[in-house]
């Protein structure tokens, strides 16, 4: 028994289509890797993404938990007061240590 064809719905909907089925990391580079592509030509694992737009995380130096707290006079970060007292208390020379983990260094800092 055939469905009656009505005028005002669509018969293109009443065909099912297939999904394209998504493809692994894996299987677009080795899909890539078979086949001999022309010099010059742009690959999947060749592309490169540009620096991201979003700000970085900021982190206690002392704990690696999320913060936005910072010591002025050292320039270090920290996430709770019992951290600041350790930030207050620690010499020179560990807060050279711990602002070249950071990359954050500088001669003029205490």
């Amino acid at each position: 028994m055939e469905r009656p064809l009505y005028p005002f719905k669509k018969q293109a909907l009443n065909k099912v289509q297939k999904k394209p089925v998504a493809r692994t990391l894996r299987q677009l580079i080795n899909a890539e890797c078979q086949y001999h592509w022309p010099p010059g030509s742009v690959l999947y694992n060749q592309i490169e993404a540009p620096p991201s737009l979003r700000p970085g995380i900021k982190v206690s130096d002392i704990s690696g938990l999320p913060t936005s707290l910072q010591d002025p006079a050292t320039n270090l970060r920290y996430a709770s007061a019992d951290e600041y007292r350790v930030v207050k208390d620690l010499p020179p020379d560990a807060v050279k240590g711990y602002l070249l983990l950071r990359n954050a260094h500088s001669d003029t800092i205490i």
